[in-house]
């Protein structure tokens, strides 16, 4: 089976997953546990910001529904202080053991996923041609591996889609909807060109049933 994603993103995935399970069971243990899932998280995949906004705001929402002001924040404070300490702690050890030059939970490469999301395409346009030679590697590669010309590189390019936002806009509406289930990888992957049929994208536009459910049941279960 053909997937673009990269084996980092399943172990992190599951691992924001684990972080997950634990903060929902609302008691301290518990979200310190989830805390070090989520310093973990980081380590492999610098996301977390993403989670800690999303549980902030959901721990927010209960301290105005409850009476249970102080548990409810001792909670959350216990979660992100130990994601704290398990990112600096391994960050520590890498610098230290001069494994890594700089902290391994940051991105060096800032900007790149806005540079790929607005054109689809890297600095220099040349294709990827492996899990290892990406887009962002020849363009990297173009500037002798210096992430810091990189990363002005990639807002120059930023800039110029947002200032050609005529075209930027429609490119990305296209692009949502294709996430959305218009186009399917799964086929592109699994057959050959001359296989894909209308039938085939016929069963794709079906497949688009499946996200109305998703919403059905998300308003079933409000």
């Amino acid at each position: 089976m053909g997937s673009s994603v990269i084996n980092n993103q399943h172990i992190s995935g599951a691992l924001m997953v684990t972080s997950l399970y634990f903060i929902l069971k609302n008691d301290k243990k518990s979200a310190a546990i989830g805390g070090v899932f989520l310093g973990l998280m980081q380590i492999f995949r610098p996301i977390a910001i993403i989670v800690i906004i999303g549980v902030a705001i959901t721990y927010v929402c209960k301290v105005f529904s409850k009476t249970m002001y102080l548990e409810i924040l001792g909670i959350l404070v216990t979660y992100i202080l130990c994601f704290t300490m398990v990112v600096k702690l391994v960050d520590f050890a890498f610098v230290k053991t001069e494994i890594a030059p700089k902290a391994i939970s940051q991105s060096n490469a800032k900007y790149f996923k806005f540079v790929l999301g607005l054109t689809d395409e890297g600095v220099y346009k040349i294709p990827t041609e492996s899990a290892r030679k990406t887009q962002v590697y020849f363009d990297l590669e173009r500037l002798n591996f210096d992430y810091d010309a990189y990363n002005k590189e990639c807002l120059k390019v930023i800039k110029n889609s947002i200032t050609n936002y005529k075209e930027t806009f429609p490119f990305i509406k296209t692009k949502m909807y294709d996430f959305l289930g218009k186009r399917d990888n799964q086929y592109s992957f699994s057959l050959s060109e001359e296989k894909i049929t209308d039938n085939t994208f016929r069963l794709s536009e079906i497949g688009n049933l499946q996200y109305l459910f998703l919403i059905i049941g998300a308003l079933g279960a409000l």
